[in-house]
């Protein structure tokens, strides 16, 4: 059995079930710095400190830490949420940094890297057709939930000094509808001056959004944190150029001027000036399209990555029999 997401409520009882069962189970912890036991701001979580040592994984640690926070029932979730963890018989990271946050957790089954990929060739055989919009040129793209940790609110801040250089540049916003995070999205920019440069598109449908990467000159993907990052994957597939946030996990899939623009973190005037330069630089845009589909190409071929997990599937069976 193969266990997904740091949240899963239903881990523990799955995990004791399959361990009745002698059944192994293969765990990825995707994205650690999810969890709001390790992370005291889960929209920031590299501004403080990890809590590591409030994770819990055995009984024993169990009631020492009831103890000290007097609150038996959070302790109680924070187990169950942890206990599979550490109760899998192998783990399967999807980054080199979320391996290290597990060996961080003094975890020390067999693990084996092995990043999550996107149809590749399913996104290059849908058909062509244009976006119906009557935005104006050039068009940024964000993808994304408008939260703080997607980085929205610094796209909405660089947009002023972009517009300053293409002003009739368009921010085309794909997210699902949540009325009240659009509502926050607006009053930003308009405090910034620039929502009527702003077009929120809400859902899109698979086609839809491969077209959209198609058309836009750039995509903004300025993420404070990711346990992966697959519009990463997606523009690159597309032949979308993209700029983002030099962080852990972003940076083990975007090469810095090779198949993507790095900036450093929450670092607005730095995102603007590469989106500008992307835009301006036909060169530069061509040379990371080009990167792109190479890395998708070489370093995230389905095949590959699923002969991977299989073959850790395989010595997990081996090793339990």
């Amino acid at each position: 059995m193969h266990l997904l997401h740091p949240r899963n409520v239903l881990a523990a009882q799955v995990t004791a079930w399959a361990q009745k069962h002698r059944i192994p189970t293969v765990y990825t912890w995707l994205g650690p710095f999810h969890d709001a036991y390790l992370t005291p701001d889960r929209e920031r979580p590299f501004e403080k400190p990890p809590t590591y040592e409030r994770l819990v994984f055995t009984r024993r640690a169990l009631v020492r830490q009831a103890v000290l926070e007097q609150r038996w029932r959070e302790v109680l979730r924070n187990y169950r949420l942890h206990w599979p963890l550490a109760a899998a018989t192998a783990l399967l990271p999807c980054s080199e940094f979320e391996a290290e946050v597990m060996r961080r957790f003094g975890l020390t089954q067999p693990q084996a890297m092995v990043p999550l990929w996107i149809d590749t060739p399913f996104i290059q055989t849908v058909p062509v057709r244009p976006p119906a919009l009557q935005s104006p040129r050039p068009w940024l793209l964000f993808v994304g939930q408008l939260t703080i940790r997607k980085g929205y609110d610094l796209v909405v801040q660089a947009l002023p000094a972009i517009v300053a250089a293409w002003p009739a540049a368009s921010l085309l916003v794909v997210s699902g509808i949540n009325q009240q995070q659009r509502d926050a999205l607006m009053r930003l920019a308009t405090r910034m001056g620039v929502q009527e440069h702003i077009t929120l598109l809400g859902y899109l449908s698979d086609e839809e959004l491969i077209n959209l990467y198609r058309a836009s000159d750039v995509l903004l993907f300025p993420t404070r944190y990711e346990g992966f990052g697959l519009p990463l994957l997606e523009a690159m597939a597309a032949e979308c150029p993209l700029v983002s946030t030099d962080i852990p996990v972003v940076r083990e899939i975007v090469r810095d001027g090779e198949n993507g623009i790095l900036v450093p973190y929450g670092d607005v005037a730095a995102l603007a000036r590469a989106a500008m330069a992307v835009v301006g630089d036909e060169p530069l845009r061509q040379r990371l399209v080009r990167g792109g589909q190479a890395t998708v190409r070489e370093r995230y071929r389905e095949d590959d990555l699923v002969g991977r997990v299989e073959e850790l599937y395989g010595r997990v069976v081996r090793s339990s029999a």
